[in-house]
């Protein structure tokens, strides 16, 4: 398994396209799906306003608010975190895996101020980062 290592903040261009060549975002059908499975997982349905913490391209934002959702879509910005407290907080495919330890808990910390205290979250990490005792399912 080929592994690289990122020495560099997030917010760098060369750090996104390591991303990108990676995730390569997947097209529209895939990404209905990864919603509808979203939602059931979850147990969430429109109207609710939703946060997409990492939203990339936003493929998922807008999904979301074709369905009725009232979405926010943020990428490395936190100036809409200060707006609204949110019902529901969607991570997918986020760039949990490629943020320093210090970075994740800046990143978190954001995410809870950004949430009511009922608001439900759900994150699912891309990238590279291995938990002990769980091998990696990506080929690289």
């Amino acid at each position: 398994m080929r592994r690289r290592t990122i020495t560099w903040k997030w917010e760098g261009p060369e750090a996104q396209a390591v991303f990108a060549e990676w995730d390569g975002f997947p097209g529209a059908q895939a990404t209905s799906e990864k919603v509808d499975k979203s939602e059931s997982l979850v147990g969430v349905r429109s109207p609710l306003r939703v946060l997409d913490v990492g939203c990339g391209t936003g493929r998922h934002a807008l999904e979301m608010a074709q369905r009725g959702y009232n979405v926010v879509g943020i990428d490395v910005a936190d100036s809409y975190l200060d707006e609204a407290a949110y019902d529901f907080s969607l991570a997918y495919y986020h760039t949990l895996g490629f943020m320093s330890d210090e970075e994740l808990a800046q990143h978190f910390q954001r995410i809870r101020a950004s949430l009511r205290p009922s608001a439900k979250f759900l994150p699912r990490q891309a990238g590279p980062r291995l938990l002990p005792g769980v091998e990696s399912t990506k080929k690289t």
